[in-house]
């Protein structure tokens, strides 16, 4: 069981639409799975940097959670600290960057 989260930005007021992208897992016993991305985030502090710039520019920007939660910053980052402890998916081809977990590729 775990909880996928979305960075959301650009929401346009007028007509609901709105830019994402996965940031990444919560799975139990797990280390938090970041997603890398091509033409994006590849590391921890772009992920900080991306969050803090889109974060608050309206209500609906932000983290969102797969259950269409708004999820304040503070209460993500605490999460992602707190799961640091638990293991990592190598065998998934994952790989570990400045001791956060990542895969390059899509996951659920």
């Amino acid at each position: 069981m775990g909880t996928n989260y979305h960075l959301r930005y650009n929401f346009c007021t007028v007509c609901g639409r709105y830019d994402e992208l996965h940031i990444g897992k919560s799975s139990m016993g797990w280390k938090f799975t970041f997603q890398s991305h091509e033409h994006g985030p590849k590391n921890i502090e772009d992920w900080k940097a991306l969050i803090l710039r889109w974060g608050s520019w309206s209500d609906q920007d932000g983290i969102w959670n797969e259950r269409d939660e708004h999820i304040e910053p503070e209460w993500f980052w605490n999460l992602v600290e707190n799961k640091q402890k638990y293991r990592g998916d190598l065998a998934s081809g994952g790989k570990m960057v400045g001791g956060y977990f990542f895969l390059d590729r899509d996951f659920s």
